[in-house]
């Protein structure tokens, strides 16, 4: 009964100096001291998550589970008094009725305000807590002079992460008149070329609007759009043998002269292109100047048409780029492919390497062939007989291409003329068919992390 007695002593004594340290730096913050006391971790443990599946019947149902939420780390900010976890918890977590450890600096202790009032109580793992809304944590130092404030926040995604959503785009009449089409993300702008009355023309749109498209005032050679690729801050393209690039579509600047017929990929600081004889050429100065490229096999075997690249550092090591440059060629039963390594800090050159794939998963013959890196994965489209093809994704360097399940096309998506594809910066997919076009994404791929990291 006494240490009862002491221990409710103690909690209302620190809730009084609490009050007391409050009213004080309204008044004069310089006098409030923060140096002694301090939250220095915060936890969660096992909390109840909803979750959603699909009945024999084929009706969406649901059961509850529950997880251990120590696993999902929790930042705190010391100099904002911000504590929250970057890494959102589970779609359907119950964070009304949670669970949490705080540990303090010196044995401080912490108390929580309530959500109606200026109260105080004593903060308890024992106790639930809801984080529905940030909550508001006070540590005081075991003296009683000073106390630091915080606030608390539990974040849980409000979207089920592998759910992918597609919106229909109005129709474009500009777009309809192109034959051929190829797609670029660049500068916050989605930039579509294509064939039209023997010319490439080009037309945009803001990532954030799909509604509208503004032609180019350029226009080029008619095969020109099949080459045009965004590398680094600028657009490129082959006109004739002629390199020339753009930092908004807009004005165009002719930067070398080459033997080449178009550029077929790019990494973060080099510039390839195929030669008119068919051999590979790499300019690693932003297309002033080309040298030949090494191959590890016969030239022969270098795609000539529906060229499709990717470039992404590697998992084990940021500062190597793995390209995948994948194609048809009239000498193979089906698309080829090609991979190479960039060492962005060594001068080693590493030859491409064709990568031999006779096997019931090779990559098919899609017409307007298109690869994209989505959810970390080498996706390819097309065209396959009339209609929109299979998805297909390879997780080993193009060796083996399978169903990619995570999404299919629109509902309402049907071929009409040629295909294109592309990711803009927020990680939409958009499709484009003849003037045809949709926008999607899945919505894990447009969570953001937060800070991880402060300085005092």
């Amino acid at each position: 009964m006494r240490n009862k007695i002491y221990s409710l002593f103690a909690i209302l004594t620190a809730s009084l100096l609490l009050t007391s340290c409050m009213k004080d730096e309204e008044t004069d913050k310089n006098n409030v001291t923060y140096g002694d006391t301090a939250i220095t971790a915060f936890s969660l443990g096992t909390l109840n998550q909803v979750c959603h599946t699909v009945n024999k019947a084929g009706g969406d149902s649901t059961y509850t589970t529950t997880f251990k939420a120590e696993a999902y780390k929790f930042y705190i900010d010391q100099a904002q008094g911000l504590i929250y976890n970057p890494d959102s918890l589970p779609y359907g977590t119950d964070i009304a009725h949670v669970l949490a450890k705080t540990s303090a600096k010196n044995g401080g202790i912490v108390s929580i305000k309530s959500t109606t009032d200026e109260s105080l109580k004593y903060f308890s793992e024992k106790d639930s807590t809801d984080f529905t809304n940030p909550r508001t944590l006070i540590v005081t130092s075991r003296d009683g002079k000073s106390y630091r404030q915080y606030k608390v926040t539990v974040n849980a995604h409000k979207q089920q992460g592998d759910v992918f959503s597609w919106s229909t785009m109005p129709a474009s009449a500009d777009l309809e008149q192109l034959d051929g089409h190829k797609a670029v993300a660049f500068g916050g702008k989605v930039f579509v070329f294509g064939n039209k009355d023997g010319l490439t023309h080009g037309y945009y749109t803001a990532e954030g609007d799909g509604q509208t498209w503004t032609q180019l005032p350029t226009t080029f050679a008619a095969d020109t759009y099949k080459g045009v690729i965004a590398h680094e801050n600028n657009l490129y393209l082959v006109e004739n043998g002629v390199v020339k690039r753009s930092a908004d579509g807009l004005t165009w600047t002719s930067v070398s002269s080459t033997s080449l017929a178009r550029l077929v990929a790019e990494t973060k600081t080099e510039l390839y292109g195929l030669s008119t004889a068919g051999t590979l050429y790499v300019s690693k100065d932003n297309g002033v100047s080309w040298a030949a490229e090494e191959l590890d096999d016969e030239a022969s075997k270098l795609p000539n048409a529906n060229f499709g690249y990717i470039a992404k550092p590697l998992t084990t090591n940021s500062t190597i780029e793995c390209i995948m440059m994948v194609g048809t060629s009239g000498t193979q039963p089906n698309a080829v492919v090609w991979t190479k390594l960039v060492d962005q800090q060594s001068a080693s050159n590493y030859k491409w390497s064709f990568v031999e794939a006779n096997n019931a998963y090779s990559l098919p013959n899609y017409t307007d062939l298109t690869l994209l890196n989505y959810d970390d994965k080498a996706l390819a489209m097309g065209i396959d007989n009339g209609a929109f093809a299979k998805i297909l994704s390879s997780e080993d360097g193009g060796i083996t291409w399978k169903r990619f399940t995570k999404f299919a096309y629109p509902a309402d998506a049907t071929v009409s003329g040629s295909f294109a594809a592309t990711v803009d910066s927020q990680q939409y997919i958009w499709l484009i068919s003849g003037g045809k076009v949709w926008r999607g994404r899945l919505n894990s791929a447009g969570w953001i992390k937060g800070q991880t990291a402060f300085t005092e």
